[in-house]
């Protein structure tokens, strides 16, 4: 589960985004999680997930997840 890509101390985060997800309402929610990266390093990410009204578009999920890594970390 991509849960499991999310540092434990930002899990909380995961598991809001969850309950939104299980609704059919529109949303917008942003937060900052770290994510495992392929070679097992933490890297820091801002984050926006979505879901608008059917009529002004899809009704599907987008996320957007910007690394800011080199500047949590400067």
């Amino acid at each position: 589960p991509w849960v499991d890509l999310v540092h434990p101390d930002d899990r909380q985060y995961a598991g809001r985004l969850n309950e939104l997800i299980s609704t059919d309402e529109p949303f917008e929610f942003r937060f900052a999680a770290r994510l495992q990266h392929a070679g097992g390093s933490w890297r820091h990410f801002d984050c926006v997930a979505s879901r608008y009204d059917e009529s002004v578009g899809d009704g599907a999920i987008h996320i957007a997840a910007h690394d800011v890594t080199p500047r949590v970390e400067a």
